[in-house]
């Protein structure tokens, strides 16, 4: 098994996984962020 093929299962799971749970706590931050910069 080479680096890539390693790399990609790496990519596939964190996409499966992680993204689905952290994309709310992100647009969260985010739109915290945007009303704190735009609020003032």
């Amino acid at each position: 098994m080479d680096f890539s093929s390693i790399f990609e299962t790496i990519k596939g799971f964190f996409e499966a996984n992680v993204l689905p749970t952290l994309k709310p706590i992100i647009d969260a931050i985010m739109g915290l962020i945007g009303g704190i910069i735009g609020g003032k």
